[in-house]
């Protein structure tokens, strides 16, 4: 080995690069101390507001359940019409849908 390695593997720089280290991991600790109590805070700001909506939930309940039986009607004169081939508004006829119930149940 040659003095120049012997002076870097030294325990004396060995010493200060480890002192190093640790400054740093101090370093990167407090900012990450930092960083998580803004983000808290930022959290807090954000949860003490009230939210105001646009569209109230009650009306986005109905709203869907609108859509949903809207989708239901048109499926069953779609399905009655183009692959049944039947007349478009005997669909919605009640006797029809009993007559299915009691030949599925074997009346």
């Amino acid at each position: 080995m040659t003095y120049k390695e012997d002076a870097v593997n030294s325990p004396a720089t060995q010493e200060e690069q480890n002192k190093e280290e640790k400054k740093e991991t101090r370093s990167s600790r407090a900012e990450q101390r930092a960083e998580k109590q803004e983000k808290q805070s930022r959290l807090r700001r954000f949860l003490a507001k009230p939210r105001v909506r646009l569209v109230p939930i009650w009306a986005r309940l109905l709203g869907v359940l609108v859509l949903l039986i809207c989708s239901l009607i048109a499926g069953l004169l779609i399905g009655y019409i183009v692959i049944g081939d039947g007349d478009s508004l005997q669909v919605l006829n009640w006797k029809n849908w009993q007559a299915l119930y009691d030949f599925m149940m074997g009346k």
